[in-house]
């Protein structure tokens, strides 16, 4: 497979002043973590990157919630493959667990909680 590398995100620098790059599973990581941290028209230069985070005023149900991020995910990040599961807690807080696999190898799990 041919390897990935791009710009570390977030962005930082290395002990030599230049911007700090990331490759292959780490690449592919940083890449969902910005996904979920962004929302639409958030990045005027990228204005559909991010994932609309309004599961409340949408009224979606959770399952639904999960099914656009794990849709949006892999359109975006189409090098992994992606499984998306989602849970509301009694504070009315969102717990999003994010699986991956990157190269057939199963990476960390990336845990997201969105609060209204």
């Amino acid at each position: 497979m041919e390897r990935l590398q791009g710009l570390a995100y977030p962005l930082a620098l290395d002990g030599k002043g230049n911007l700090m790059t990331a490759c292959d599973e780490k690449l592919i990581g940083n890449h969902i973590i910005s996904m979920l941290e962004i929302e639409p028209k958030e990045n005027p230069m990228r204005p559909t990157y991010g994932i609309d985070g309004t599961l409340f005023a949408s009224q979606r149900s959770t399952a639904a919630y999960s099914a656009y991020v794990a849709r949006h995910l892999k359109e975006r990040v189409p090098q992994a493959d992606i499984s998306v599961s989602g849970q509301v807690n009694d504070d009315g807080s969102l717990d999003l667990l994010v699986l991956w696999r990157y190269d057939g190898v199963a990476q960390n799990s990336i845990f997201v909680r969105q609060t209204v």
